[in-house]
């Protein structure tokens, strides 16, 4: 089972973040923090709509952790291109802390809560 299993937040002053980790299962969410609520809620503008979609990001699908290599198909989320393929990155785990370096050169720090 990977060492990754439970909730871990997104440590960062730019945006908020989940993840969630079963051992086989993986989902997370990331966004912008101090997004703008719609003016509207009940009847949000067009580009209100693209503003909040382009300032979060979120899948979901099958992972795996082998010492600190992870890779990662994902299944669902909200980029259709990027479905059915397959990621890869470091994740180095020490305690509650987990650093993830990804190939693009994003680091993301996560802090376990759950």
């Amino acid at each position: 089972m990977s060492s990754i299993v439970g909730v871990w937040e997104l440590i960062s002053d730019t945006h908020d973040g989940l993840m969630i980790d079963t051992g086989k299962y993986h989902m997370f969410l990331i966004s912008e923090k101090n997004r703008a609520p719609y003016a509207n809620p009940s009847a949000p503008t067009e580009a209100e709509e693209l503003a909040a979609f382009r300032s979060a990001f979120a899948g979901a699908g099958l992972f795996s952790l082998s010492g600190t290599a992870a890779t990662y198909e994902a299944k669902l989320g909200t980029r259709p291109n990027g479905l059915g393929q397959t990621y890869t990155g470091e994740f180095i785990v020490d305690g509650d802390r987990l650093v993830e370096n990804l190939p693009s050169g994003v680091t993301h720090e996560w802090r376990r809560v759950g």
